[in-house]
């Protein structure tokens, strides 16, 4: 029994090792720039018939709803690459799918891909 112990902690302990080598986290395409700079003007939660939520309300917790958000990364100009992205962090108790989506202006010109990810979902 005792060494059972021993090769479990002993295989543990390599696989914490690993853990510190090897790099985990997002992948983004070589060359890709973290566009820090860009400005959230507006961020807006609607529901299905698009009438904005009150946030200062409880919303009940499986309610539909989708997010706005105006964005401006003109501060970078013709300098934008395909790649290139910026974050939104979302309130903790606000709780999103993963998806991929289209991103368009106000015509419908698509300029980017959007990436959710569900860092605060617990599945």
């Amino acid at each position: 029994m005792l060494k059972c112990k021993k090769i479990t902690a002993f295989f543990l302990a390599c696989l914490m090792l690993l853990g510190t080598i090897v790099p985990t986290g997002e992948a983004f395409a070589k060359g890709a720039n973290h566009l820090s700079k860009t400005r959230i003007s507006r961020i807006e939660v609607k529901d299905r018939k698009g009438n904005t939520i009150d946030l200062n309300e409880k919303i009940e917790e499986d309610k539909g709803c989708r997010l706005e958000i105006d964005w401006d990364a003109s501060e970078y100009g013709a300098d934008i690459k395909k790649g290139d992205y910026f974050n939104v962090t979302l309130p903790k108790d606000f709780k999103a799918s993963k998806s991929n989506f289209a991103v368009h202006t106000l015509d419908g010109v698509q300029v980017a891909k959007a990436q959710v990810n569900n860092v605060n979902s617990e599945s």
